[in-house]
């Protein structure tokens, strides 16, 4: 069985620390929402702030203060005027997905302008544009409250769209959004015996690093 010099054994240990912490990182990198609190400016009808909005009017976009009966901050609204044809967006490409953990995408929406639409209409909506996943939702009640949504998926690829529409099914409810975030709701795996020995043995290295120093 070949001798290894005690500076080789040095270096060694330190190689395994390094690439156990490098495989911890890694599992702990995770998908993020850009600018999810609009505290950046979000282009109308553009690509900007971590976001792209399309088929809004002059009554939608980026706001930094309430008003239009929105109770948000910085915030963005989703606003087209009641056009039929066309349900005024804003979307965002993630990246960082793993693929097989389950991650659920959360945010805050409110009725914009309440002199319009149906509040029983399921004019908001919420997409995973590459998995053809839809949630609708009706303007939260009671009218002038903050209404919350989710949608949950599994990861299959390590990109995702998510796209936020406004006046669906031809009604004319807007919404302010605000407050989106992402997080893996995974459970977190047990590490198999072979991690935890490749661990021990890192720290073993360390300690005869120490001891010769």
């Amino acid at each position: 069985m070949p001798r290894f010099s005690p500076t080789l054994r040095r270096f060694g240990g330190i190689a395994i620390v390094a690439g156990v912490t490098g495989a911890v990182a890694a599992a702990a990198a995770a998908p993020t929402i850009v600018n999810g609190t609009f505290d950046a400016v979000v282009p109308l009808n553009g690509t900007g702030g971590g976001w792209t909005s399309g088929g809004n009017d002059g009554a939608g976009g980026w706001r930094a203060a309430p008003g239009n009966n929105v109770s948000f901050t910085n915030y963005f609204i989703i606003n087209a005027g009641g056009a039929a044809a066309t349900d005024p967006f804003l979307s965002q490409l993630i990246d960082g997905f793993e693929i097989g953990h389950t991650y659920r995408i959360t945010g805050d929406y409110e009725n914009a302008y309440t002199a319009f639409g149906n509040p029983a209409a399921l004019s908001f909506g919420v997409e995973i544009v590459e998995l053809g996943l839809l949630t609708e939702l009706a303007q939260p009640a009671p009218d002038g409250s903050i209404g919350t949504f989710a949608i949950e998926f599994i990861a299959a690829a390590a990109s995702y769209t998510l796209r936020l529409t406004s006046e669906r099914n031809g009604d004319d409810s807007s919404y302010g959004v605000d407050n989106i975030a992402i997080a893996d709701v995974s459970q977190i795996p047990t590490p198999e015996p072979g991690t935890l020995a490749l661990v021990a043995a890192g720290l073993i290295g360390l300690s005869r690093l120490r001891r010769s120093l």
